[in-house]
């Protein structure tokens, strides 16, 4: 993939430029952000520089406590951001000017785009409270301050005590070449948290009469829709630092008359009170944001049609989509991002299923039965499902194990592998709403009901022994999840939905044949290919 391709303003940082920009830092950062991150040219070359302390090179003063876990990256450019992602970077966010995370960095490291690099600056400094900046400008933005961004920029690096370095060629052998001077800017900014933990500490206590909204808020809401969720992310944020902040500075009033437990919030030791808070803070903003990230998957439209499979790799992945800010417009990219893979996920979930089926052990009671043999000209082991399948639970799945009597309802682990089998078949079929099998199955045995009731997409039979019969009921449906599982195992040709019956190879022709016939093939190919569902919205997003 060529990076460059659509992207004009980026120029990756060469090697011997981000040994300039690292060594300018003069603490020892545990966090750091690359708010342009590009492909990850800095955060590797950090990498590396920890390797070569590791493995011998002692004398690496570049060498420092930053763990990768600890280095966060933003970027613009999908292309880039798929490149950081796939080399297992935290990207926290895509665009750092309109940026409003309430996370502490040590040090911000960064090579701007040239066009306005002068706001990427001015934002570092607005977010850095205690720390290090190390930015790499087109020196004209220094040189030439002609706008207002510029003029105030120059104010500020004055008030700050920048140092500034003109370099010249840095890019001139860069891996995309340009003939710009740059401009090495250093910024350390020192703050005292504690001198803000004191401040009105002297302030007499005034009483306050403690009512029920005081400790609840007067607005409970309903954590369904992406708005409310957003909204309570930041009531939570916004309290939990006040109490934070609250505590610590009550501790710093109150320590010589109460034993305050200050217990070591991280796996490294705080060397000040400052730090201390810091670490507090970000390890808060780390678990509650990584909660509620986890919350956008019980919504209600994302559940029904997530299987347990795919629901535990996002679980996984999430643990990576944690970092990014809990912001309404990142939740409905993440949702998005779901909706455009949802065909993608579906055909996995559709083979998985198939071979559950028919092939795992789990199922081989009845795999014999679901099976239906077609001839593909390649293999002689090659199957199809049948209008009726059966699927071997264990006795007490139904039935209890003392009085060997019906129960009245399912256990969550049956339920949730029967679930699945709903989830393929709504995205084959045209039905708005759902009747699930668990729930069927459910409603029946409560109303003693065994044989013949039935859900959205079957008609279905529960055995003492433990087996469960479901018949298909729309033949489309079935029709529709073997051609899917059928091309996802590989066992139609290339072909098959994009070419009509005439137009195919001989052989292709005589795979179609044994699979459904040459008429049910014209007619489903006359429809459009309409292998999937017809139409239908994977999710809204509520408002």
């Amino acid at each position: 993939m060529n990076v460059f391709t659509d992207n004009s303003q980026f120029y990756p940082t060469p090697t011997h430029t981000i040994k300039k920009m690292l060594e300018k830092l003069k603490r020892k950062p545990k966090t750091m952000l690359e708010p342009s991150a590009g492909k990850g040219d800095i955060i590797k070359f950090i990498e590396k520089a920890n390797e070569e302390w590791r493995y011998g090179d002692k004398d690496n003063r570049l060498r420092s406590c930053l763990s990768i876990n600890n280095i966060h990256c933003m970027e613009q450019d999908p292309n880039l951001i798929n490149v950081l992602r796939s080399d297992k970077r935290l990207v926290v966010d895509t665009d750092f000017l309109s940026y409003s995370g309430a996370d502490k960095y040590d040090a911000i490291v960064m090579n701007p785009p040239f066009v306005d690099g002068d706001k990427h600056l001015i934002k570092a400094m607005d977010i850095m409270y205690n720390g290090e900046i190390v930015c790499l400008l087109n020196a004209e933005t220094i040189r030439n301050p002609y706008s207002v961004s510029r003029q105030y920029l120059i104010e500020r690096l004055e008030s700050a005590g920048a140092e500034i370095e003109f370099l010249e060629g840095e890019f001139s052998d860069a891996e995309r070449k340009t003939d710009v001077d740059v401009a090495l800017i250093y910024i350390n900014i020192e703050n005292d948290i504690t001198s803000i933990l004191l401040d009105g500490a002297n302030d007499e206590a005034k009483n306050h009469t403690v009512n029920e909204n005081d400790v609840y808020g007067s607005e409970v809401a309903e954590r369904g829709t992406v708005e409310n969720l957003v909204r309570q992310f930041n009531r939570t944020i916004t309290a939990g630092i006040d109490t934070i902040m609250g505590f610590y500075r009550n501790h710093t009033i109150l320590s010589q008359y109460l034993s305050l437990n200050i217990a070591e919030t991280s796996t490294y030791k705080a060397n000040n009170m400052t730090e201390k808070v810091s670490i507090e803070v970000n390890e808060f903003i780390k678990r509650v944001r990584y909660d509620y990230w986890m919350s956008t998957l019980n919504l209600k439209q994302v559940q029904d049609r997530m299987t347990e499979k795919k629901r535990d790799e996002f679980t996984d992945e999430l643990s990576q989509q944690a970092i990014m800010d809990f912001t309404a417009n990142n939740v409905r990219t993440f949702i998005m991002n779901l909706m455009n893979s949802y065909e993608d996920i579906v055909k996995e979930a559709a083979v998985d299923l198939f071979d559950s089926l028919t092939v795992e052990h789990a199922w081989s009671e009845g795999k014999n039965k679901n099976r239906l043999h077609w001839d593909s000209w390649k293999t002689n082991d090659v199957f199809k499902i049948g209008p009726k399948v059966i699927l071997p639970f264990y006795e007490s799945a139904f039935v209890d194990s003392y009085t060997k009597k019906w129960r009245t309802w399912i256990d969550h682990s049956t339920a949730r592998k029967i679930d699945d089998i709903d989830k393929v078949m709504d995205y084959f079929s045209a039905e708005t709403e759902t009747v699930k099998i668990s729930d069927a199955i459910t409603s029946n045995l409560q109303n003693g009901t065994t044989r013949g009731f039935e859900s959205t997409h079957f008609s279905i039979t529960v055995y003492k022994k433990g087996t469960l019969h479901l018949q298909f009921k729309n033949d489309k449906t079935l029709a529709a999840f073997n051609r899917m599982a059928s091309l996802g195992k590989g066992w139609l040709p290339s072909s098959y939905g994009k070419k009509g019956f005439d137009d195919m190879s001989q052989e292709d022709q005589n795979i179609v044949k044994a699979f459904e016939g040459e008429k049910s093939y014209s007619k489903f190919f006359k429809g459009g290919s309409q292998i999937m569902a017809s139409g239908k919205s994977f999710l809204q997003i509520e408002e």
